[in-house]
């Protein structure tokens, strides 16, 4: 009886844990994507948003994308692609399960370890509801720190079981758990040694040299772990010439300080902390050892009467190491993300601490009131930052409101606001971002741009040659500086450029489709036509590369297949050449000169004229004042008289009357331009 009763309390315990998590982060379902890595791990990644097919599963075993080999995570991110769709619900609702269950296995793993029931459900209500977990959680792109902790929490379970009664059968469910983690993400590689201290402590299986020795498969599979992830992350570690081992020490001690006031007092937490690099003063690098040495001398100290605090804190100091910053990738002094386990340690210290404390008796009604109280606050602060993780621009916002000089947070920041349409709200995120980092390339790129855009042309250009001469890798900054100085009517410097963007990056449409048009305007029409039929192959869908190519066949006389390239962009869209001849209208004839491009109104009214034959009036018409607007009144004129005459067979007089009209302009050699407000014929 008393066994069933007992059973049914940890039932009870669980459920509960499970639902009180599942309270406080379930609001994080309704999320949207962030714009740090949540587009590279999903809604930007072809193999993710085809579901679980053949070829996404074979990609999954393959790729180092994002600098990591982690399959099992790929793996689910399709599987939630495959039952939920696309969007940002599915993928959060998963993250938010699997937290849960981690929460509950946890209990479940320190029950069956120690045999202490309320300590252990301690340990994982604070592992659920401490706010500094929310990051591992409500950011879709960490799905493989829930799904490899998952499997954590089962290999502690198996070791539990294996330990009860050891057999090779038990061990290899160990074994499995720990290499299904891996496949998740490579921060198991600490694992072996956790249980190595759950030996001395609580199975109290310490003193024999075996232990070390039945581990060996384990810490094999850590070490061939550690192998596959420095083949994925060498390109991105930063070397001891960018970041020093001094100031890498240096902030690894400080970060190990700073987790634990965070724990306690969590009211600072960002989404990025900026590496200091060799600029932490020497009092904090001092303060930080000091409290790094106390602690570990008091729990020396205490390893016999209370053997959990050196576990505990062996624990989390062990299972930082991976991402303590002494092997530095990335450009965080720090990340929420990576306590997800570690933070078990400290969790362990402070239930099983209170446990001893409780037993005097009179300090129940205490403990339990500051219990309470704490888990009452960490599930208050969790939900508040559940809600900064709700978009890009919330999260961003909140990260500069609690750190200082974090261009990243700027930069991404403003690239938010460029997603959302506030161009104004962008360049000053942008230019706050270099006040902070002055040799930050992408944030020039943007900025470059967004002027570029703003018609603020040699600003622009000041910024875009900077991005060149600090990224050259980047093939994105050639594109962009190309086009800047084709719009300036630099040509052949624009050419230079967009062949460098091509070298770089040899499958980028975006970059084939403007050189093909600056190569037709230099007179190259072979190499125009040989790169609008690269950019078609690289983007068939695009009904915008097929009309290019089109254009630049017929020039060259191939007027067969030219018309197979239009009967390709009417089949894709039928109703493009309406939307090319307004596009053209714009371009040609609006008011403001910034906001005039002659070359592009020529092009694409050119294209919609060829794809119906040249038998519309208003198309003939928008082709007049596109020749008109480079000084080309002579086909202007001609082209006019088309239109009216057009106009006229059509029985549209009206239409005949307003051609007739900027035919006058064609004669006397003007060109025509809007009222401001007014909307021509379109």
């Amino acid at each position: 009886m008393r066994a069933m009763m007992r059973y049914r309390l940890e039932i009870g315990i669980a459920f509960c844990l499970a639902l009180v998590t599942l309270g406080v982060f379930w609001h994080a379902v309704g999320n949207d994507f962030v714009n740090v890595d949540d587009h590279r791990y999903v809604f930007e990644n072809p193999y993710v948003q085809d579901g679980l097919t053949a070829a996404s599963v074979c990609w999954a075993f393959t790729t180092f994308e994002t600098s990591n080999w982690h399959p099992l995570t790929w793996l689910s991110l399709e599987a939630d692609a495959q039952l939920s769709g696309t969007g940002p619900r599915g993928f959060h609702r998963t993250n938010v399960l699997i937290h849960a269950a981690n929460v509950v296995l946890l209990f479940v793993g320190l029950r069956c370890l120690t045999g202490r029931v309320w300590p252990a459900a301690l340990v994982a209500a604070l592992f659920a509801l401490h706010p500094l977990h929310v990051e591992s959680v409500a950011w879709v792109s960490e799905r493989k720190d829930v799904l490899s902790t998952f499997f954590w929490m089962l290999t502690l379970i198996a070791y539990a079981w294996y330990v009860r009664l050891p057999g090779w059968r038990r061990y290899l469910s160990v074994a499995t758990a720990l290499v299904l983690g891996l496949l998740a993400k490579p921060m198991l590689v600490s694992l072996p040694f956790v249980l190595l201290l759950l030996d001395y402590w609580p199975l109290e299986r310490w003193g024999r040299w075996r232990l070390v020795w039945e581990k060996a498969p384990l810490f094999a599979a850590a070490a061939a772990s550690c192998v596959v992830t420095y083949c994925a992350q060498g390109g991105a570690m930063q070397s001891f010439e960018e970041l020093s081992l001094g100031a890498r020490v240096a902030n690894a001690v400080v970060a190990y300080a700073a987790y634990l006031r965070k724990i306690v007092w969590p009211h600072d937490l960002a989404a990025f902390y900026p590496h200091p690099r060799d600029g932490l003063p020497p009092w904090q690098i001092a303060a930080a050892g000091a409290l790094l040495a106390a602690i570990s001398g008091s729990v020396l100290a205490l390893a016999r009467r209370q053997p959990y605090l050196l576990v505990g804190w062996l624990w989390y100091l062990g299972t930082l190491v991976p991402v303590i910053g002494l092997v530095q990738v990335g450009l965080q002094a720090m990340a929420d993300r990576y306590t997800y386990v570690p933070l078990i340690g400290c969790f362990l210290m402070i239930a099983w601490g209170l446990a001893d404390l409780a037993a005097w008796g009179r300090a129940r009604i205490a403990i339990a009131a500051l219990v309470g109280a704490a888990l009452l606050g960490c599930a208050v602060l969790s939900w508040l930052q559940i809600t900064y993780w709700g978009n890009s621009i919330r999260l961003w916002e909140h990260t500069l409101q609690v750190t200082t000089r974090n261009a990243f947070a700027h930069q991404n920041l403003g690239a938010a606001f460029v997603a959302d349409r506030k161009e104004a709200e962008a360049m000053r995120q942008f230019e706050a971002c270099l006040q902070a980092d002055p040799r930050n390339g992408s944030a020039h790129h943007s900025l470059g741009v967004l002027l570029a855009n703003a018609g603020r042309g040699a600003e622009a250009m000041q910024h875009l040659q900077t991005a060149v001469e600090l990224i050259p890798q980047y093939s994105k900054v050639h594109t962009s500086l190309g086009a800047l100085l084709a719009h300036q009517g630099k040509l052949e410097e624009a050419d230079q450029q967009f062949a460098r963007a091509c070298q770089i990056n040899p499958n980028d449409p975006e970059a084939y489709g403007p050189w093909g048009t600056i190569l037709t305007r230099l007179g190259r029409l072979d190499e125009a036509v040989i790169c609008y039929r690269r950019a078609v192959e690289l983007a068939p869908d695009l009904v915008q590369y097929h009309c290019n190519l089109a254009l630049a066949l017929h020039r060259q006389g191939n007027r067969g297949a030219a018309d197979l390239q239009y009967q390709e962009a009417l089949r894709l869209d039928p109703n493009w050449p309406e939307t090319a001849i307004r596009r053209a209208w714009i371009a040609a004839t609006r008011p403001e000169k910034n906001t005039r491009n002659g070359e592009l109104a020529v092009r694409l009214a050119e294209q919609a004229c060829q794809a119906t034959g040249y038998k519309e009036g208003p198309y003939l018409d928008t082709l007049a004042a596109a020749y008109a607007e480079v000084g080309r009144f002579e086909e202007a004129t001609t082209t006019a008289r088309k239109a009216i005459a057009a106009a006229t067979a059509a029985h549209l007089p009206d239409v005949a009357t307003e051609i007739s009209q900027r035919l006058r302009f064609y004669e006397k050699r003007q060109p025509f331009h809007m009222q401001p407000g007014g909307k021509g014929h379109w």
